[in-house]
């Protein structure tokens, strides 16, 4: 069994007006296998993302992939030459993400 490996994660977060609006990578591409040994390439994201806008909704954001534990909202995402860029906005009267965002 691989130890367990994260991608690097780079977050920027709004000025104050924009309280717990932040911009990152989801994912990005190549790199080391992950836990499961999977790499994502290029493009792995187009489909559902078409599906989403064709549909007019954007995944959850959740604390850890939790399903009963939202934290905030997706605004965008797109696919670019490094990976799943997102922009999303922590909803700050909910504990969990006031605390993620400290």
């Amino acid at each position: 069994m691989r130890p367990f490996q994260t991608a690097p994660l780079q977050l920027k977060f709004a000025a104050n007006e924009d309280l717990g609006s932040f911009t990152g990578y989801a994912s990005t591409f190549g790199g080391e296998p992950d836990q499961h040994g999977d790499l994502i390439a290029p493009g792995a994201f187009a489909q559902s993302l078409a599906k989403h806008a064709a549909a007019g909704t954007r995944p959850a954001l959740l604390w850890q992939h939790d399903q009963t534990n939202p934290v905030g909202v997706w605004n965008s995402f797109e696919e670019d030459s490094v990976g799943l860029l997102g922009l999303g906005r922590l909803t700050m009267d909910v504990p969990q993400a006031k605390a993620a965002h400290a």
